[in-house]
């Protein structure tokens, strides 16, 4: 009984000891390779090359959590460039690494966290965050976003109005309202993103606006309209939906609209932008979006399924 007991006692020990190494993330290779990562594009601002073996074994073989260990020292680094390179690690552990729910939270609270004070940083950063969801964002990551309000906060105004409405920031509500108190007339695509924002945000006035902007503008000589469907398209409204599929229903699909050598279809455009809205359309969205798949699909479906906010 007694050797039992020993035998247990060592068993124990040997399993402990297993699981407290399993706490601690095993990052000296890779931590190693974005030192020297860091190193080799520290010369020229914005001006990075990610081709050398330590970024290809990093983009290959580092786990999200290695990932988000090894770049913390660099994030808050004066180093040149080593914010862009450990962005560029960061978005891609997010789009292709991440595999749960928690794994994208914790990328998306680092960016939150590193890439939020100034405008260069958001610049960069705006485009990884706005293809998130409400969900991604932890109440730390809501926390980093809503600062964005602060008195001092940056110029720009139609991106950060965008960042607070993927995060569901609604306190922010009154504040977006201010920047577009103005005339339909007078009101821009900057505007238009803000007014986008704000109806992310359940606003349904300002879905209505946009519509009233989009047919206030509606123009079938040129089409040049259309291209404000694209920043209203972020809305996520189901006002806007319709608005865009009512004009799409009316055009005619073989019409081209030619400047100078170049040309495009309108209603390949604005099939691109409906799809994009579109959580139930089954066929290939956005620049592979045939239009005339969409207007059979339309006269065929009986329910319309918004994309997740």
């Amino acid at each position: 009984m007694r050797e039992k007991l020993v035998i247990a006692f060592f068993l124990t020990g040997i399993l402990s000891a297993t699981a407290q190494q399993g706490d601690t993330i095993s990052t000296h290779g890779f931590a190693a390779d974005l030192a020297q990562l860091v190193k080799l594009n520290n010369s020229t601002p914005n001006l990075i090359n990610l081709s050398d073996s330590e970024a290809i074994n990093l983009y290959a073989n580092a786990t999200v959590e290695q990932i988000i260990e090894i770049t913390k020292p660099y994030l808050t680094s004066f180093e040149l460039n080593a914010k862009n390179v450990c962005l560029s690690l960061l978005g891609d552990a997010l789009f292709k690494k991440a595999k749960t729910e928690r794994q994208k939270q914790q990328l998306v609270e680092v960016l939150c966290m590193n890439y939020l004070d100034s405008d260069q940083d958001i610049q960069v950063v705006d485009n990884i965050l706005l293809q998130q969801s409400q969900k991604d964002f932890t109440p730390a990551a809501k926390e980093y976003v809503s600062r964005l309000l602060s008195p001092e906060a940056k110029s720009l105004d139609d991106v950060c109005a965008k960042l607070l409405a993927v995060a569901q920031i609604k306190e922010s509500i009154p504040a977006l309202w201010k920047f577009v108190n103005k005339p339909i007339e007078t009101m821009s695509l900057s505007d238009v993103e803000v007014l986008a924002s704000l109806a992310r945000m359940g606003e349904k006035k300002a879905g209505l606006l946009l519509c009233n902007y989009y047919n206030y503008h509606k123009n079938r000589t040129d089409y040049r309209y259309i291209s404000a469907s694209k920043n209203m398209v972020f809305s996520l409204d189901s006002a806007v939906l319709h608005c865009l599929i009512d004009d799409f229903r009316t055009m005619d699909i073989s019409t081209i609209f030619r400047d100078g050598d170049t040309g495009f279809y309108p209603s390949g455009y604005l099939a691109e932008q409906i799809t994009s809205m579109l959580n139930n359309y089954p066929y290939p969205k956005q620049y592979k979006s045939d239009p005339k798949q969409l207007q059979t699909w339309l006269n065929e479906t009986t329910r319309l399924e918004l994309e997740q906010k």
